[in-house]
């Protein structure tokens, strides 16, 4: 009797002279023919390994999230058969047919283990597609350097990125893309919002949600409505522009829209608007009381945001709250 074969369906290509298959098998197909070459190995392997062992946590959570999120989708993993495959053409297609496939783990996951282990054991599915790119008999020690490259070049998306896409669902996040849409603002185009390298500017939309919620850190202001909360933020900065303008006009060369004065800047205007509200009205634009925030900052109105001025050397989430101590001192300051 013949070994126990199992059937895929997949589309036959070549790259650099390497016979490539892609196509999707089930869950319970993939648990039973992949696995990953992790270090240590099983006891009854005889390889050496290459990745780490699996994160059955990690593997979970990407069950849940294909089981659960209406955006949960399984992409391809990358795959290295240790042996030559038998590949049957369709008689239209010479490029498409099926792969007959011993029923045994003699498959490589060379890319997305948990990604695998996840819809295998935790999707609850076990006719669940998983998508491949799979190579033929790759020389095991080609298979971990390409292991290699893919991980040491993989980039995690920028927050601000996510954010950026799920603005919808993120008040604070549309406030900021609002804020730098609107040439009204101070920020109009000054907002890095998909964290993208080389456009020369100076804070990300993560950054500056970061800022309002400590802007909005008041329960007074809590209670507002977003329509409020923006001519808020719009008007708070407009006058941080005015009080320190050299420096908001040259940033480059200053921290005030950097994210330590931003961080700074927005946890002081938290602490200022309970005493710069008007009442509230018809007019959510008149809602903050622009002159009385603006008292209060000009009493600050000497600081030198120069990147070689009065805090020249301090950086990080610490170097804010000291630039807000500073500040502090400066406007609360007992006349």
């Amino acid at each position: 009797m013949g070994e126990d074969l199992i059937t895929v369906p997949v589309v036959r290509h070549h790259q650099k002279g390497r016979v490539c298959y892609t196509g999707h098998m089930t869950a319970e197909q993939s648990a039973e023919i992949t696995f990953a070459d992790h270090y240590p190995p099983e006891p009854s392997e005889r390889r050496l390994g290459y990745q780490r062992p699996p994160d059955q946590r990690r593997a979970r959570l990407f069950g849940e999230y294909l089981l659960l999120d209406e955006a949960g989708f399984m992409t391809p993993i990358l795959l290295n058969a240790r042996g030559k495959l038998e590949f049957v053409p369709s008689a239209e297609r010479s490029n498409i047919g099926i792969l007959r496939i011993p029923r045994r783990r003699f498959i490589a996951k060379v890319d997305g283990q948990h990604r695998g282990i996840g819809v295998e054991q935790h999707a609850g599915d076990p006719l669940f597609p998983v998508p491949f790119m799979m190579f033929e008999d790759l020389d095991t020690e080609l298979e971990q350097r390409l292991f290699i490259k893919i991980n040491r070049e993989q980039k995690k998306v920028s927050m601000s990125h996510v954010y950026f896409v799920d603005r919808e669902e993120d008040e604070f996040s549309e406030l900021v893309t609002r804020l730098e849409s609107d040439p009204k603002s101070p920020w109009f185009h000054k907002i890095n919002l998909i964290g993208a390298r080389g456009l020369g500017r100076s804070v990300s939309l993560q950054s500056l949600r970061e800022g309002l919620v400590d802007l909005f850190s008041s329960g007074q202001v809590k209670a507002l409505t977003t329509e409020e909360r923006y001519w808020i933020a719009l008007n708070f900065w407009q006058v941080v522009s005015e009080v320190w303008r050299d420096a908001w006009n040259n940033p480059r060369k200053n921290l005030i829209t950097k994210s330590i004065g931003m961080i700074a800047l927005s946890k002081l205007g938290g602490d200022l608007l309970p005493q710069s509200l008007n009442g509230r009205g018809s007019d959510p634009t008149q809602i903050l009381d622009v002159h009385k925030m603006r008292a209060y900052l000009d009493k600050a109105s000497s600081i030198d945001w120069a990147s070689d001025g009065d805090f020249k050397g301090v950086a990080g989430r610490g170097g804010a709250n000291h630039v807000k101590d500073i500040l502090d001192k400066m406007i609360f300051v007992r006349d």
